[in-house]
């Protein structure tokens, strides 16, 4: 993987600055050369790709003075090198943002959909002559927009209070807040014309919040380019909480407000813009989990081949958090009735002290008949998990396995046996199993995960839950899976020794935890 003084270094600096030479013969550039020293690989601090591409931005601002339309005319006189493309584009897309943002006049900058509109006023599109997405009729009262001749993707009516967008313009003063107006508007344009260079959805960010009511209706627009890096950035630009970017609280406070615009792409006919949609529609489920359940049983209702896909993915977060709304959405029932046995786990601690491993590979044992261990090796998922694949699928009776817990939706869950608590060390791996059987006389749908309850630093516990597997069992069916999840150190979190829990989750309902201990490595 490239590193930051590869992707903005020396090398990249003296291609802009020739580019950039292009379109003003003879101007010094000194500001952006005497950033030459701070972007070498040996300097004495280095910096971080962001910081590289502040230091430039700042340069670029220094060297090209004027408003908001001269930096504007450099940048596409730009536009006509075949060199200008790469990470160069980062810090030349926030330059236009900071350079337009100077301009605006305090009342159209200040706070969220200035000119009196406030972010609520979002979408009211109507993409007219639409040849993309059909219109769903629904509870979803999303975007009517103006936008005649679409040839992408259409957009979603029904009674979800969806953003009315409407780019009127401020007429007040002496005429310098619709300059500034005109400033806005040809910036987002310019994002736009950028973003296939480089994608400009961290520059769009600033824009978003310094008018939000103003920025929508153009961005809704872009729904409909022909270029998918342009309608990818209309989704991917105003999630709720992109990653590595700035969050926007005017997007924060109307999560209504982009429902217009994937609503017009969940059909999209390129996957990179699919994958942007369903990322957006996960945001969304972490604002308003309703919302964005009924969204995208909106979309289901007017579905492609590909629509369940990305349902599936932008809800992900809400399955495994048991939201009851989405488990209905995929026919997931919480009175599922299947018996649940476990989870059993791969190390235990008995009496002595001594730690006994299920099997020498260190697998998870799926528990039959009389208890005995059977190691199983496979591939992993979701983050945590390694390892692991279904041991047995056979409609037959279930012998309860010693140490573990039983659980019967719509019943009682019995206590573990406790004959000892497992130990795992940082950097180790905990195996452990489950096994599922329907004794109902109907087929059951699962959806299958597990919990890892981690201690906090302040002895508390917090849970995380991981992907098991997602499952039909027909009647009399019985299945188990084993896993051993790793808690390898990694950077996105802490382990802090001491009790843990690991509990099986079915259709969104918790059952069998059971205590290990986390040691120190």
């Amino acid at each position: 993987m490239p590193t930051a003084d590869e992707l903005l270094g020396p090398d990249v600096l003296s291609r802009l600055i020739d580019v950039l030479d292009g379109v003003r013969p003879g101007h010094p550039f000194a500001a952006l050369e005497s950033c030459r020293p701070a972007l070498a690989a040996d300097a004495p601090t280095p910096l971080a790709l962001r910081e590289r591409s502040d230091l430039l931005k700042d340069a670029l601002l220094a060297d090209v003075p004027g408003s908001a339309a001269e930096f504007d005319a450099v940048v596409r006189g730009a536009m006509g090198d075949a060199r200008f493309t790469g990470w160069m584009i980062w810090p030349i897309t926030e330059a236009v943002t900071a350079r337009t943002l100077e301009s605006r006049a305090p009342a159209a900058s200040g706070a969220p959909g200035a000119a009196g509109h406030g972010p609520s006023r979002a979408a009211r599109t109507g993409n007219q002559g639409s040849t993309g997405n059909a219109a769903v009729a629904g509870p979803i009262r999303a975007a009517r927009t103006g936008n005649q001749g679409s040839t992408g993707n259409a957009a979603v009516a029904g009674p979800i209070r969806a953003a009315r967008i409407d780019a009127k313009g401020s007429t007040a003063g002496d005429g310098s807040p619709l300059a500034a107006d005109r400033d806005f508007d040809a910036a987002l344009e310019l994002l736009a014309a950028l973003t296939p260079r480089l994608t400009a959805e961290f520059a769009i960010r600033p824009l978003l919040q310094a008018d939000l009511a103003r920025a929508l209706p153009i961005i809704q627009s872009w729904v409909t380019s022909p270029d998918p890096h342009v309608r990818r950035l209309a989704s991917e630009g105003t999630r709720s909480f992109l990653p590595w970017a700035k969050r926007v609280p005017a997007l924060l406070a109307d999560p209504y407000a982009t429902v217009p615009i994937i609503s017009a792409m969940y059909r999209d006919e390129s996957d990179y813009v699919r994958r942007s949609v369903a990322n957006h529609l996960n945001d969304l489920s972490r604002q308003s989990p309703d919302l964005a359940a009924q969204v995208a049983a909106e979309w289901m209702l007017a579905p492609d081949e590909n629509t369940a896909r990305v349902v599936r993915h932008g809800l992900r977060s809400l399955v495994k958090k048991g939201h009851g709304p989405t488990l209905a959405l995929f026919g997931f029932d919480p009175q599922h009735g299947v018996t649940v046995v476990g989870p059993v786990l791969g190390v235990v601690v008995d009496g002595a002290g001594a730690g006994a491993v299920v099997d020498g590979a260190g697998a998870g044992a799926v528990v039959d008949g009389a208890g005995a261990g059977a190691g199983i090796d496979g591939a992993g998922a979701d983050g945590g998990a390694a390892g692991g694949a279904v041991a047995s699928r056979a409609a037959a009776s279930r012998t309860a396995a010693e140490g573990a817990s039983h659980d019967i939706a719509g019943g009682g869950t019995a206590e573990p046996a406790r004959v000892g608590v497992a130990e795992v060390a940082i950097g180790g791996e905990l195996p452990f199993s489950v096994t599922l059987e329907n004794t109902t006389a109907t087929p059951a749908t699962l959806v299958i995960d597990y919990i890892v309850q981690h201690r906090k630093a302040n002895g508390t516990q917090t849970a995380k839950v991981f992907k098991l597997a997602t499952t039909t069992l027909a009647p009399g069916e019985r299945v188990s899976y084993a896993r051993r999840h790793s808690f390898r150190r990694i950077t996105t979190r802490v382990y802090h020794p001491g009790e843990h829990a690991l509990e099986v989750q079915v259709n969104g309902v918790a059952s069998g935890r059971v205590p290990f201990v986390l040691l120190a490595d």
